[in-house]
């Protein structure tokens, strides 16, 4: 009987680890298919009357190796998400054309040289008008009507 626990409980670590790929779960879906791929291994080798060396020098340094790895890529990923765009583009001084409207409450976004920007202004921008940027924070620019 422990075999087919076993076999079922590896079936499931595989397919943890697929849904993992389709789904973000931040490595709950492959933490919970190693820890069942782990104890479906340990059923299986029980159902064959004893634990042989290749769980403990095999399955085993695989399981701590994958667990690491997880653990490394969702302390990278989680990094990622909290560092701050960085660009190394000045766009203070350049003109551009509003794309979407611009409030003092609501930013809009304009172009620049084919590319979509996000755009905050003191005063009201409507779409179509020509903005020069007069800041620029990362990738926040402060625009103002071009006078011509």
């Amino acid at each position: 009987m422990s075999v087919d626990i076993g076999e079922v409980l590896v079936f499931l670590s595989f397919t943890f680890l697929a849904l993992e790929i389709f789904f973000a779960s931040g490595g709950i879906f492959t933490f919970v298919g190693l820890v069942s791929f782990i104890i479906g291994t340990y059923f299986l080798y029980l159902g064959f009357n004893g634990l042989p060396p290749i769980f403990l020098y095999v399955i085993c340094p695989i399981f701590v190796g994958v667990l690491i790895f997880v653990i490394f890529v969702i302390v990278i990923g989680l990094k990622a998400q909290k560092a701050s765009i960085k660009t190394s583009e000045n766009l203070t001084g350049k003109t551009g054309i509003c794309r979407k409207p611009i409030t003092k409450d609501q930013p809009g976004q304009i172009e620049i040289n084919g590319e979509i920007w996000i755009a905050y202004s003191e005063s009201d921008i409507e779409v179509g008008q020509q903005v020069k940027v007069i800041k620029q924070e990362s990738i926040k620019l402060f625009v103002e009507k071009e006078m011509k």
